[in-house]
């Protein structure tokens, strides 16, 4: 399964869940979804670190 098909399932659950009350306050994964967390659908960093971590890597000699 990729991080797309990951992050589209998980955001069908959670709306499910909201359209019947429950609650979703937080999710968790292990290392093979790290993508989920620290990137959106058009890969844009959705953290600091993630952010200053593309930016070190644009701009060091590779």
């Amino acid at each position: 399964m990729s991080t797309e098909e990951l992050r589209n399932m998980t955001e069908e659950v959670i709306k499910a869940c909201e359209e019947n009350d429950v609650k979703i306050v937080a999710t968790a994964s292990d290392g093979q979804w790290r993508q989920y967390g620290v990137r959106d659908n058009w890969k844009q960093p959705l953290t600091l670190h993630q952010l200053h971590c593309d930016h070190w890597s644009s701009v060091t000699c590779k």
